[in-house]
């Protein structure tokens, strides 16, 4: 494998990660995706000990260990939080006695398929070409067929919902939850924690924290009836 393939894989393999660890700790998978996460240690193992002749790929390789490292230092800090019993996001103890609503036997729980957080559509395409593999994959398995959606629809639609969020409640970021509720597969939308105004770095907004259920959107493809 040449270095500029390699740079190219580690790009894309730590966008896919992040995607798939934002869907760990939004619940929609059963454990954090060591399997990729071996994988890209593997690959920056490999050229980390080898001569990379070009300053440029030496620098654009470097630059992606380094970015890599620090997503790997945050997800080990919310790994060892939820084992911890503590929320990820705030490293506050998550309370465990408090009262919860009875809930019927019989009323299914939503399931989070895939979750993603999105600033801005236009540079994060990776991102949403998993959410919109997911989608399609969701659709497939209740429908028996995959809809007929192009990526480039898909992403525009993603894109408006981006821009409506931003515009009514101030958000940088919104998190996207692909979900299944008796045989609905729906997209949501809604301010991403962390994302309000006011807020500090790494800490839920208490107003956007409070709102998000209220400003949470359901995104209905065009050209596929959820």
């Amino acid at each position: 494998m040449e270095i500029e393939e390699a740079i190219a894989q580690l790009n894309q393999g730590i966008r896919r990660l992040k995607v798939q660890y934002d869907t760990f700790f939004a619940g929609g998978r059963p454990r954090p995706p060591v399997e990729l996460r071996a994988e890209l240690e593997r690959l920056i193992r490999r050229f980390a000990n080898s001569p990379i002749r070009r300053y440029s790929d030496r620098f654009h390789f470097n630059s992606l260990v380094g970015r890599y490292n620090s997503f790997v230092e945050l997800w080990n800090k919310q790994t060892r939080a939820i084992e911890e019993g503590r929320d990820p996001s705030t490293h506050r103890p998550i309370p465990s006695t408090a009262p919860k609503p009875a809930v019927p036997a019989d009323v299914p729980a939503e399931r989070v398929l895939c979750s993603l957080r999105i600033s801005n559509p236009v540079t994060e395409t990776d991102g949403l070409r998993v959410l919109f593999e997911q989608y399609l994959t969701a659709r497939q398995q209740r429908d028996g067929v995959a809809p007929k959606l192009s990526i480039e629809s898909f992403v525009r639609q993603i894109s408006r919902q981006v821009e409506s969020l931003k515009a009514s409640t101030g958000c940088s970021t919104v998190e996207f939850r692909l979900t299944n509720l008796e045989s609905q597969v729906t997209i949501k939308a809604r301010p991403a924690a962390g994302s309000g105004p006011s807020s500090r770095p790494g800490e839920p907004d208490e107003e956007t924290q409070s709102r998000q259920d209220e400003d949470t959107q359901s995104t209905q493809m065009e050209g596929a009836v959820s």
